[in-house]
């Protein structure tokens, strides 16, 4: 059995491991899809390779076993279709490949949209293992 992993405990891990955490956008009027290209970062497990993060870029996906090491994010970028921020999209797969595994998350999504200067987090969700009771700090 899995529970969600709450907002604010969710923000503290993406900070612990050097990942933006989203940012609520307050402003008044009509909200807007955030500029750059959508990303989409899943820890899961995989019937054929474990637990593996699978990337989506741009519709296409790939998958490749956790955890990545740096050459495993280039590849797995490149098999995605690549991106022209490859090296911050590199160094945001490893981060959430360690966090995937290090930390005893069963499901991790992340979307983010890359940008010229970096990227932005939109949104992110997790699942824990019911029996797991760590309690993180910044």
């Amino acid at each position: 059995m899995f529970i969600t992993v709450d907002a604010r405990s969710a923000a503290r891990l993406l900070r612990i491991y050097g990942i933006a955490a989203p940012k609520l956008d307050d402003t008044a009027g009509p909200r807007r899809e955030p500029a750059g290209v959508p990303v989409t970062i899943d820890g899961i497990a995989d019937a054929s390779s474990g637990r593996a993060i699978r990337l989506k870029l741009d519709g296409r996906r790939a998958i490749c076993p956790a955890p990545l090491s740096a050459a495993d994010a280039q590849q797995l970028i490149c098999e995605a279709g690549g991106t022209a921020n490859a090296r911050a999209l590199e160094q945001i797969l490893v981060k959430c490949s360690r966090m995937y595994v290090d930390d005893g998350i069963a499901e991790l999504h992340l979307l983010l949209y890359l940008q010229p200067a970096g990227y932005r987090t939109h949104a992110v969700y997790m699942l824990r293992p019911r029996t797991a009771s760590r309690a993180y700090v910044s």
